[in-house]
């Protein structure tokens, strides 16, 4: 027996299936995962998440926990310079008070910077087409690492 109480019965070709995004802003993000990949550009990707409730960039409420994805390249390829390279890593290395003071040595250390909270400025990078020519949608990244 059904009721128009049951959720399963909900008419979902009417529901918002976009992904919440956290409103730009300044958050202290916990990194859940680091990994250091094994391509040309040496993409460090990392799972990071809130250490406290948010809002949206609707204005919903957001549980702590809410999930920030980005990429780190320790590698210059394309347009990215070992300076822009160098200044990118610098950031987290000084963010996160990692202790290591080199590229080379921020590469030994990734999986350390799990469990470590990091202050970050999270922005709204927009839908579209990238680079690659794949289509994405609208998705929050890290603008800058704060020192603390």
């Amino acid at each position: 027996m059904t009721t128009d109480n049951d959720p399963l019965n909900e008419d979902l070709t009417m529901l918002d299936t976009s992904f919440p995004l956290l409103a730009g802003d300044i958050y202290d993000l916990k990194v859940n995962k680091a990994e250091l990949m094994t391509n040309d550009a040496g993409t460090v990707k990392l799972e990071l998440s809130t250490t406290q409730p948010a809002k949206s960039n609707k204005g919903e409420d957001l549980s702590t926990g809410t999930k920030v994805f980005t990429n780190v390249n320790t590698n210059p390829t394309g347009k990215s310079t070992l300076e822009m390279v160098k200044r990118s890593v610098a950031s987290i290395i000084q963010a996160s008070q990692l202790g290591t003071k080199t590229l080379n040595e921020f590469k030994g250390a990734v999986k350390t910077l799990e469990g470590k909270v990091l202050r970050a400025r999270v922005i709204i990078e927009p839908e579209g087409t990238g680079k690659d020519g794949v289509f994405r949608k609208a998705r929050n990244g890290v603008a800058e690492w704060i020192k603390q």
